[in-house]
Order: C-alpha cells, then structure tokens, then sequence
C-alpha cells in the first residue's frame, strides 16, 4: 500500500512544530511518504500528490484555520474537493463550537453542565443571573485547551467579568457553564473499519490531578506525562463513559477518531465537557498527547492504531463512491449507466440519513411561477401528498438524471435506489417512474423500447397497479 502522510509546514509559523518526523516504522510493509503543507498551496500541493496514486492520505494536520499554518479543516477540505481517500472527520465537523457539541449531546441523552455562550460583556452579566458559581470560562471556538488556565476557574462576578473580556479582545464568544466537582475521564473513540455504525471507545482513562491544579489546562496539556492519567478502576463507570462516548460519537456521524472528556460528580453523574476533533495523535517520546496515553494503556500500539485509521478511511472513501456514471441514453439525452457489477438487492444510490432539499405543494403553487411549476411536476418526486424532494441547484454533479423503463432494473426502496435484478457494467439504471410519482406527475410517451412498454405513461391509471409491484422483482 502507498500512504502518504500530511504534516503543516511550520518553519515560518509564530507556533513550534511538536509533529514527527518518522512514521515509516508504524507501517513496515508498505510505502509511505510524508509531505509538509504550505497553507497557501495546499490545494495546488494535494493536486500534484493525487497524482501519484496513493491508497490513502493520514492528515495529520491540526489547528485552525485562524493560524498562520495548514489546518485540520482546510486540508480536509481539498482532499474532499479531489475525492481523495482519507483519514480523520468529515468536513463539517472541524472548528465547530462547544455549544454545538452541548446541544448535540444533550439531544443524545448526555447531560452536559448548565451553560451559557455570551459575545458581550453585556451577555456575560446576564449569564451570571442564570448560572450558579463556581463557573469555567473558555472560548466557545473549538480550540482544545488553549486559553484555559488558572483564571477559568470563576467563584465571583467580579472574575468572571475580568476573564471574559480578557477572552472576548480576541475571541468571538465564551462559554460559561457551572464547574462540575469531580473526577474527570477522556474516551478515544474511533470509527470501525468493518460497521460504520458500530464505533470502537477504548477504556477510559483517569486525568490525575494535584490539589493546587483540579482541572486540565493549556500549559497541564504541555507538560503532562505518564503519571497523569491512570486506565478507569471502575468497570461500571467505564462502561457507561464508553456508552456515552460511543452515543455521541454516533450522534456526531463524522467518522474519523476523537478524544471526549467528561466530568463525573460526587453522585456518579456524568457530564460531557468536550470533544477534541481531530485529537493530536502519532506524537514522539516525550511529546506524547493525552491519545497517546490512552493507547498505552489499553495496550494499543501507534502502528495498530494507525492501520485501523487508515482502514476506516479508505472503506468510508468506498462506500462514497459512485456506483453509475452519466453518459448519452437512447431513451433520452442523459441517463445513468453502471461502472461495476450489481447484485439484486445492492443498494445503488443511498438516500436514507442524507440531505434532501424539500418543498411543500403550497409553497409551489403560491411562490413559484408558472413555468418553474412545470419543472416541479417534471423533475420531483412526492415523499408525501404534500411534500415533494427537488434537486439542488447548488450540487448538479449529484442529480440522479435517471430515465424511465417499463422493464426497469432499480426500484426505490424507502428512499434508497436497489437493484431489482442483476446488472452488469455499462447498463443503463432504469426505474419506473410510476411506482413513485403520484397522479400529479406529467404524462408523457415512453421511450424505453421493452417488450412491455405501456406506451404513454398516465401516472393516474397506472400507478396504483404498477405501485402494488414495486419490489415483486427483489
């Protein structure tokens, strides 16, 4: 196998490189190469690199796009602009803000502290009415430990008030939330090369503290080491921060590996605290990150580690990809033709847990002119009598120009385009188009040249009949 490691470059950066060198050994058996990323070529860079046909691209890239060098989300960008196999998260993901990581554990069922986020000095004071002291002050910007320190510990109005606007000079928002007293606990989490839906949540592991420092910080991150951080002696409570984690791991449905903290009470509660997406990982002895540590202790190696990141990488880059290409048809300009082998029942194209672009009949009818109201009856299909999924004008490259048959091969099933037979590469994808479309649709003269053509498709007449046959074919 060819990978291809991608580091930032940092030499000119205001921030000291803590990235290694060598990661050949983590990968005996194959080739690998490492290419450091100019933020401003890295477009240009990953074209040239694409090239070169390499299985998989490991971005080791961190940081924000606020810094001077490469980031995690611009690197992610243009690997998913070439289409590139690689490791990490979804795009989507990266540099979004603590709150948005609360509200998506909240609705997952993962208590988080009661919190609040403020831009102003203004929204700080009225935090301090809905919240009870001690409080924890830190940029709401995804940004790992930085900017915490000493002073992010809040007993009194008064420091809150001088921390806030210590952080609101330089960042857009804060978020307060009440101090949980306790233990606390990170999880690695990462995505399973075999079950997307099944993630893997390594034990968890105890952050040690002293008494003079009860939380982690920026500069504890920097020098922790070994004693810091103890495997959970808790099977119970193990297992329940390996289910949240996993929960929301779930919830977020990015792929790639995180590290979640958490806060566990007096009581045993367990409050989320963060997710670090992507975490600093593969570092040297002695830079080791708190990843590393969880690793270590549960007896996994950099280099298994690594062969399971790049798994989930490439599988994930194959399941995205197309299994129909658009080319000229005879039944009509374009259609969508088959670029490999599909079994009965395979699914072709996969619209379940994806975003669809919706609109009402109403809304059509009272907004919409007259010709685009054509253009809803000819290229929408109804997921209810009111409710109808349009293409999106902003993606074209993903619009399903897909023809009818009356001796089709796919068939929807829910949301999902299946195969109803076996295909070979090169046929056209047909569907019949009245075992989907309501009385609404356009009747038009079928072109499909099969024996059992019915020549002009009346969706009234023939849909109830051709509908009870959907999936007779599967």
């Amino acid at each position: 196998m060819k990978v291809c490691i991608l580091q930032p470059e940092c030499s000119q950066s205001s921030v000291e490189s803590q990235y290694s060198t060598q990661y050949f050994h983590l990968l005996p058996e194959d080739q690998v190469d490492r290419v450091l990323l100019k933020k401003a070529t890295i477009y240009t860079q990953l074209k040239q690199l694409k090239k070169q046909s390499y299985d998989v691209f490991v971005n080791l890239c961190r940081g924000y796009r606020e810094n001077d060098f490469a980031s995690c989300s611009e690197v992610s960008a243009v690997l998913e602009d070439l289409n590139l196999p690689h490791t990490g998260s979804a795009l989507v993901l990266y540099d979004s803000p603590k709150n948005a990581m609360k509200h998506i554990a909240y609705y997952g069922g993962v208590e988080t502290p009661s919190f609040a986020v403020a831009e102003t000095l203004i929204e700080v004071e009225a935090a301090c009415r809905d919240l009870n002291f001690p409080l924890f002050i830190k940029p709401n910007a995804a940004t790992d430990c930085f900017e915490i320190d000493a002073r992010s510990y809040i007993t009194t109005h008064a420091e809150l008030v001088s921390k806030a606007a210590n952080l609101l000079a330089h960042c857009d928002s804060v978020l307060i939330e009440e101090y949980v007293v306790g233990r606390e606990f990170t999880v690695l989490v990462a995505a399973n090369p075999d079950d997307p839906q099944l993630a893997i949540a390594y034990r968890s592991v105890e952050v040690v503290f002293s008494q003079d420092e009860p939380f982690q910080t920026e500069e504890f991150r920097k020098r922790s080491q070994s004693s810091c951080y103890v495997l959970c002696s808790d099977q119970e409570l193990d297992s329940r921060l390996r289910e949240a984690s996993e929960q929301l791991f779930s919830q977020i449905n990015q792929g790639g590996y995180a590290c979640f903290d958490f806060r566990v009470d007096e009581a045993g509660e367990i409050f989320f605290l963060d997710v670090n997406y992507p975490c600093s990982i593969f570092n040297p002895e002695g830079k080791e990150a708190i990843a590393d540590y969880v690793l270590k202790l549960n007896g996994i190696s950099q280099s298994e580690f690594l062969k399971q990141i790049v798994a989930a990488g490439i599988t994930r880059h194959q399941r995205r990809q197309k299994k129909y290409q658009v080319k000229k048809s005879s039944i009509a300009t374009y259609g969508i033709f088959a670029v490999q082998t599909l079994e009965a029942g395979e699914t072709i194209v996969s619209g379940e847990h994806q975003l669809q672009r919706v609109v009402t009949r109403s809304h059509a009818k009272s907004q919409w002119t007259v010709a685009k109201q054509k253009m809803f009856l000819r290229y929408t299909y109804p997921l209810s009598q009111g409710v109808f999924v349009l293409r999106d004008p902003n993606h074209p490259a993903e619009w399903l120009l897909q023809n009818h048959s009356c001796d089709p091969n796919t068939a929807y099933q829910g949301l999902d385009l299946v195969a109803i037979k076996p295909i070979v590469m090169g046929d056209e994808l047909t569907v019949d188009f009245a075992t989907f479309l309501d009385e609404n649709g356009l009747e038009f003269e079928c072109q499909c040249g099969s024996d059992h053509c019915r020549g002009w498709i009346r969706l009234e007449a023939c849909c109830e009949s051709v509908k009870s046959l959907e999936f007779s074919k599967l």
